[in-house]
């Protein structure tokens, strides 16, 4: 038997630790003196301990620990928490990337020395057939929907008939959340006019309108981090005398292989017409 103390440093908790635990009713030492009060452990409670420290490493709570140790909890319990677990991380682990991206484009902004993205360059788009989706995203449910189009998808169309991914604006404003967008597929060859993929994804196949005057932007990184080449893409419509007329298209040219989105390829495109000049004096007035 051992003391508190001794118990801790054999088990490498702390006493507090030990204390803590016996209050909750999750380790009870094997024995408590009556006259004096010392605790004594046994080692053949490290068993116990070391399933407690294991569970608790991957993130249960201790409730759910006590639960899983004392009220004989079947293993498809187990398997439920763990599971839930599981997909709390995973939530977590997307909502911190997509912080750090933010935080890594806002340093990005600050960086003087950094290279000067490509220039835009202005080009007329013809009449594009393409095959679409919309979708609406809303706590962080775009990545599995995308994985659930993908792995659809080639099974109903054949994948050498269609060209490069695109992302649709659906409205003229944005939003983080509880926003409608349109993914679909530039098409190229035979593809049906509708495609039943579920329940909730159905691509219906369409004409892009042609666009007389379309400023483009060549973007290589992660589509979360946009909105620095969109900025610079916005400068350029402005200083040139031009304005917005319709809704941005991405274009997702090359998606890298090895999954790291940091490499992919996009272009940016957003209509625009030129400003006349008697409109330019009446914006330059009103904004003075």
């Amino acid at each position: 038997m051992f003391l508190t103390g001794e118990f801790s440093r054999i088990a490498r908790v702390s006493k507090r630790m030990l204390q803590y635990y016996d209050e909750i009713g999750l380790l009870h030492p094997a024995h408590t003196d009556p006259h004096t009060g010392y605790r004594y452990y046994s080692a053949k409670q490290l068993p116990r301990l070391n399933r407690i420290l294991a569970m608790k490493d991957l993130g249960l709570s201790l409730d759910q620990i006590r639960r899983m140790l004392d009220d004989a909890v079947n293993t498809d319990e187990i398997y439920g928490m763990l599971l839930m677990q599981q997909a709390e991380l995973e939530k977590k682990l997307l909502e911190d990337m997509q912080r750090f991206r933010r935080i890594e484009a806002r340093l990005q902004s600050y960086v003087k020395d950094t290279p000067p993205l490509p220039d835009v360059v202005m080009k007329s788009v013809s009449k594009t057939p393409i095959i679409a989706t919309r979708h609406r995203i809303t706590n962080n449910n775009g990545t599995p929907f995308f994985g659930k189009l993908m792995h659809y998808l080639p099974e109903k169309v054949d994948m050498r008939q269609l060209g490069h991914m695109v992302l649709l604006a659906t409205v003229d404003e944005f939003a983080t959340d509880n926003i409608e967008v349109e993914f679909g597929f530039i098409v190229t060859g035979d593809v049906p006019q509708t495609v039943v993929l579920t329940d909730d994804i159905v691509l219906h196949k369409r004409d892009l309108p042609a666009i007389p005057q379309m400023a483009t932007l060549a973007y290589v990184g992660h589509p979360q981090t946009a909105n620095i080449p969109y900025g610079e893409l916005g400068t350029w419509i402005e200083v040139n005398g031009y304005h917005i007329a319709g809704l941005q298209r991405e274009i997702f040219i090359e998606t890298p292989v090895s999954g790291n989105l940091d490499e992919m390829v996009m272009e940016l495109q957003i209509p625009v017409e030129k400003i006349k000049p008697d409109s330019l004096l009446a914006s330059l007035q009103q904004n003075s």
